[in-house]
């Protein structure tokens, strides 16, 4: 009996091996080509230009990055709380950068709790029929995509909001920030929106 329960824990060792090695896998293709040097998660990339893209910021026309950015800061926090020291600064090193992405995202638009679905700092590509603005002020140069649904604000901050206590902000992400109801259904944008659309989607 005790040889069979000597096997079973060398089986559990073996496999919280092979995932923690899986985990690094991941993280490291996750810094190698699917984040920006802003925070800014590419959820899906080209490998046959991702480094020019990165280098460029041409990055990919995405729609849902405030999702993927938020998953990635709470999974970082995730993985801070469950280990300690060298992996424990990583994990909340990582949390930084996926909430300095969010971030970019909330400011860049010029609108007070408005989001941008992705940013890049070229027009969109030819052929691109999705909402895009150019950017203004200390954001000039840079693009962003409108037209954000809900779900991005549910799925990016709630995930986001993990992290805040381990990170201080430029300035704190509230429910003030986010335009009320009643504007995104009228079109009229809180601040100065210019030709922005702030309508909602679901």
């Amino acid at each position: 009996m005790r040889w069979l329960v000597a096997l079973v824990l060398l089986a559990r060792v073996a496999a919280a091996d092979d995932l923690a090695a899986k985990a690094e896998a991941f993280r490291a293709a996750i810094h190698a080509r699917h984040l920006s040097r802003e925070g800014v998660l590419l959820y899906n990339v080209d490998l046959r230009q991702v480094e020019r893209d990165l280098a460029q910021g041409t990055y990919p026309a995405l729609a849902d990055g405030p999702t993927f950015n938020g998953l990635f800061a709470a999974a970082a926090c995730a993985r801070a709380e469950a280990t300690r020291d060298v992996e424990r600064e990583r994990a909340l090193g990582d949390a930084s950068q996926a909430l300095a992405g969010l971030e970019l995202l909330m400011d860049v638009t010029g609108i007070p709790g408005l989001m941008a679905r992705s940013v890049r700092r070229a027009p969109p590509n030819g052929g691109d029929t999705s909402e895009w603005h150019a950017a203004a002020g200390r954001f000039a140069g840079w693009h962003w995509r409108g037209d954000v649904s809900q779900d991005q604000y549910a799925n990016g901050l709630v995930p986001g909001s993990r992290s805040t206590p381990r990170r201080t902000w430029s300035r704190t992400t509230t429910s003030s920030r986010i335009p009320t109801e009643s504007a995104r259904a009228t079109g009229i944008s809180p601040g100065t929106a210019g030709s922005a659309s702030t309508r909602s989607r679901s």
